[in-house]
């Protein structure tokens, strides 16, 4: 339900709430898309799981912001971090 779109880098960044994660997919690639963030189809409050996000952002450090709504929360992702 969020989408952002990295322009400079054009990556767009998709929550997928139903499967509980964010999609990274690289314009123009069509190789296979990666989870960003969060554990398909494992929801949860841990620092690694998201549970229905819908809103996704971006600073100009890089640093990912998901709306995680069932879990009342704002998760930041720092680049390449496995944990938010």
């Amino acid at each position: 339900s969020g989408l952002f779109l990295d322009e400079a880098n054009q990556i767009l960044y998709i929550t997928n709430e139903d499967s509980h994660s964010v999609t990274q997919w690289v314009i123009g690639d069509y190789e296979n898309r990666n989870i960003y963030a969060g554990i398909p189809s494992r929801p949860g409050n841990t620092s690694a799981q998201l549970f229905y996000p819908q809103g996704v952002t971006m600073d100009q450090y890089g640093n990912l912001y998901v709306a995680d709504v069932s879990n009342s929360r704002i998760q930041m992702f720092c680049p390449d971090a496995v944990f938010g």
